[in-house]
C-alpha cells in the first residue's frame, strides 16, 4: 500500500531560509539521481503542516512554487520585510550596543518591528488571491497552518478539506491571510485580522509558534485521522536550526533589558516547544509501533551553529551575512541527511520513499 506522506515545518522567522536550503539540497540530490533538473516537492506529500515561517514554506510547496523561488522570497525580500531588525543587547556587549537596543525599543514602543506590509505584498506576489479551497481542488495536497486566536486565547488550525466534505470551514480563506495569521509574531510583526464566518464577525490572530512552533505532533494526529486501515505513515520534519542563546548567565536576576523586552523569552519558548514536540512525537510513535501501526518519523538533524554563525542569524536578521550563513548551514545539513540514503540506512530508505514520489517540476506546474 502506498504510504501516507506528511511534511511538517517549524517556525523561526528568517531562519526559514535554512529550512528551504535543507529541502532544496535534498531535492537536488534526488533529482540528479533520477535525471531531472528540479522536483515538485509539494507533490511528494499528502499533507503539509507549517507554523509561522513554516506556514509560508508549507503553503508555497503545496501551491507548487519551486523551492528555488521560495529561497529567493527570503533572500530577496527579507530585508524589505524586516527593515529595522532588533539590535543585540546581551550583557557582555558594549554599552553602545545596549544604547542601540534602547533606541530601537523607543522607536517601537507602540508598534512592532515591522508593519507587515512588505510581507503581505511579497506573499500576494506568490499566491495572488488563491483560497485554501482552490488550492486543494487543483493540487490535491492537504494543508494545515497553525495560529493563535487572540480573543479566546485558543489554538487555531487552518485546514483544507482533506478530512472530507464535512470539513470545508476554511475553503474561502486566502493563503495570504492564513500565512499572515500564522506568522504574526509578537514584537516582530503586527497581529493579523481577517473576516469570520458570518457577517460582521472579525477574528484577530497571533503567531502559531506561541503554542505549536514544531507542528509534528499535529502532523501525527492528522495523519492517523486520514490514513486508511494498515496504510503506512511516513513523516518528514524539518526545523529552522535555532541557535543556542549562549552561556548560562551568572546573574539569575534578569530584567527587561536582559530578556530583550521579551523577545528572548519568546525565542526560548519557541525553541523549547520545537524540541519537546519532537520528543513527544517519537514517544507516541514508539507506542503506536507496539500496536503494529506502521509509522516512521525522520527529523532532519540540525547541527549546532558555530559561534560566528550565532552572531549572524536571528528571527529578523536578513542582511547578506545572515543569508549566506543560513544557506550554507542548510546545504550542509541537507547533504548530511542525504548520506543516510547513500548508506542505505532505515532513515535513508524513508527519505528515498518520500522523494521518489515527487514528479519533475516541468510536469506539474503551479496554479499560476
Amino acid at each position: 500500500m502506498k504510504s501516507l506522506n506528511i511534511l511538517t515545518l517549524d517556525g523561526g522567522g528568517m531562519r526559514g531560509l535554512y529550512t528551504a536550503s535543507v529541502l532544496e539540497t535534498l531535492a537536488q540530490r534526488f533529482a540528479q539521481k533520477r535525471g531531472y533538473v528540479e522536483l515538485d516537492i509539494g507533490k511528494g506529500f499528502d499533507l503539509i503542516l507549517g507554523t509561522s515561517t513554516g506556514a509560508i514554506l508549507a503553503s508555497g510547496l503545496a501551491y507548487g512554487t519551486p523551492i528555488s523561488t521560495i529561497k529567493k522570497f527570503y533572500s530577496q525580500r527579507g530585508q524589505e520585510i524586516f527593515s529595522d531588525p532588533m539590535p543585540d543587547a546581551e550583557p557582555d556587549f558594549k554599552l553602545s550596543k545596549r544604547l542601540q537596543f534602547l533606541r530601537w525599543c523607543f522607536r517601537h514602543r507602540s508598534k512592532p518591528g515591522s508593519d507587515g506590509l512588505a510581507l503581505k505584498s511579497a506573499l500576494h506576489d506568490i499566491f495572488d488571491n488563491t483560497t485554501l479551497g482552490e488550492l486543494f481542488e487543483k493540487r490535491e495536497i492537504g494543508l494545515c497552518i497553525t495560529a493563535t486566536d487572540l480573543h479566546q486565547h485558543n489554538p487555531r488550525i487552518f485546514k483544507t478539506a482533506h478530512l472530507g466534505e464535512n470539513f470545508r470551514r476554511d475553503d474561502n480563506l486566502h493563503l495570504v491571510d492564513v500565512c499572515l495569521a500564522s506568522s504574526a509574531a509578537p514584537i516582530y510583526l503586527p497581529l493579523s485580522s481577517s473576516n469570520g464566518y458570518s457577517d460582521g464577525e472579525s477574528c484577530v490572530y497571533a503567531d502559531g509558534g506561541l503554542w505549536a512552533n514544531n507542528p509534528v505532533v499535529l502532523g501525527l494526529t492528522e495523519a492517523l485521522a486520514i490514513a486508511d486501515k494498515d496504510q503506512p505513515i511516513r513523516i518528514l520534519s524539518i526545523g529552522t536550526c535555532p541557535a543556542p542563546s549562549g552561556e548560562v548567565p551568572d546573574d539569575l536576576q534578569r530584567g527587561l533589558l536582559d530578556w530583550k523586552a521579551g523577545a528572548s523569552a519568546l525565542e526560548l519558548s519557541m525553541n523549547a516547544q520545537a524540541s519537546a514536540a519532537n520528543h513527544q512525537a517519537k514517544k507516541l510513535i514508539e507506542q503506536l509501533n507496539r500496536q503494529e501501526v506502521d509509522i516512521e518519523l525522520y527529523r532532519c538533524e540540525e547541527t549546532t551553529p558555530s559561534k560566528e554563525m550565532v552572531k549572524s542569524i536571528g528571527l529578523d536578521r536578513a542582511d547578506d551575512k545572515a543569508i549566506k550563513a543560513l544557506l550554507r548551514h542548510g546545504a550542509e545539513d541537507g547533504t548530511n541527511a542525504f548520506k543516510h540514503v547513500q548508506a542505505s540506512s532505515n532513515q535513508g530508505k524513508l527519505l528515498e520513499e518520500i522523494f521518489s514520489r515527487m514528479p519533475p517540476i516541468s510536469e506539474t506546474k503551479p496554479l499560476n
